[in-house]
């Protein structure tokens, strides 16, 4: 089987890879990343998967985040709770606590 055959997600079809891979560029282009229209059916096609796209896509996102994150806030060594991951958990399970007590009181009603 040849890569371009692959298809690691079933469960999307092309149209879904496309709207997704576009996502993520959409994302790095935000961050100032350029990143070429090369996608298949795109006028600059380089004959890569979608999902290829998709994969290098989401790993130049998280280089290009962790890069930010520690150029901009530092390492931060210290007491647990300190950690950039810690603060990203801590956060995101806040975010999640508030959805999910605002979704439980409209599934009450």
């Amino acid at each position: 089987m040849t890569t371009a055959a692959f298809n690691p997600n079933t469960d999307w079809d092309t149209t879904d890879w496309l709207r997704e891979t576009k996502a993520v560029r959409d994302s790095l282009r935000a961050l100032g990343v350029v990143v070429p229209e090369c996608l298949p059916g795109e006028a600059g096609d380089c004959g890569e998967a979608v999902w290829q796209h998709y994969a290098s896509y989401c790993a130049i996102l998280k280089a290009r985040v962790e890069l930010m994150l520690y150029a901009n806030i530092g390492h931060q060594p210290g007491p647990p709770g300190t950690s950039i991951t810690n603060l990203a958990v801590h956060y995101g399970e806040n975010v999640f606590r508030q959805e999910f007590q605002a979704n439980l009181k409209e599934w009450m009603n």
